[in-house]
């Protein structure tokens, strides 16, 4: 549960695809906004290594150049929703799965097929089931 295991799950999912590297979640929590947890080694990019999506860490709390939406083995992915509970800019959201120890709330997803803010924050986390916690829906992992 927590910050922490998304991190596990990032790094065990990226390290079984052969990819490599350390790797942090684009997630918050009630005491941690994903932008302080992400280190400016700019810039990134898709796992093709050649599909720019963030020129740099401001570019960060922005939009991304191209959607994110392929998995660790470079396949696009077909469900776009992506746990972040994360606002563009980067800050925290008000809804968090109770810092992401609980399934019987609801988060803030973003939409892995949007080069807009959605990319982050697709919608009011109060008002659509989309957003319970018990649903499963990827991670954005940046590496470090």
């Amino acid at each position: 549960t927590g910050i922490e295991a998304a991190d596990c799950i990032c790094n065990n999912t990226v390290q079984a695809a052969g990819i490599g590297g350390t790797w942090k979640t684009w997630i918050s929590d009630s005491t941690t906004n994903a932008i302080d947890r992400i280190a400016d080694v700019s810039p990134w990019y898709l796992v093709d290594g050649n599909t720019k999506v963030f020129n740099n860490k401001a570019n960060l709390t922005t939009t991304p150049i191209v959607p994110i939406n392929t998995d660790e083995n470079g396949d696009l992915i077909s469900s776009g929703f992506v746990w972040t509970r994360t606002k563009i800019g980067g800050t925290a959201d008000i809804c968090n799965c109770n810092n992401w120890n609980s399934n019987n709330f609801q988060s803030t997803i973003g939409n892995a097929s949007s080069s807009n803010s959605s990319w982050t924050d697709n919608s009011d986390c109060n008002v659509f089931t989309i957003n319970r916690c018990d649903n499963t829906y990827h991670i954005y992992c940046i590496e470090q």
